[in-house]
């Protein structure tokens, strides 16, 4: 297992709540010099602590419409899995 410590553990902490915090501002809250931070936050997404970043967005204040996500699963024999028409 990967060497985690509290100073790992306060950064996912402050990240969790604000995930768009500054390097500076987080530095501060944790009271921990801002290169060891940025460092720190550097490791923990090259060992897949950190997985990635998301946002969330209010689509009613943009005015969008929903979108809709399908898939499609393509076989390779094109007649494979279609039942056959009854007449």
């Amino acid at each position: 297992m990967e060497k985690f410590d509290e100073i790992d553990i306060k950064i996912l902490g402050e990240l969790i709540k604000e995930s768009n915090i500054s390097i500076p501002k987080l530095s501060e809250r944790i009271s921990i010099n801002s290169s060891v931070v940025y460092s720190r936050i550097n490791r923990l997404i090259r060992k897949g602590f950190i997985k990635k970043y998301t946002l969330e967005v209010d689509e009613n204040l943009l005015d969008w419409a929903p979108l809709c996500v399908f898939t499609v699963d393509l076989v390779k024999d094109p007649d494979a899995g279609i039942p056959e028409k009854k007449a």
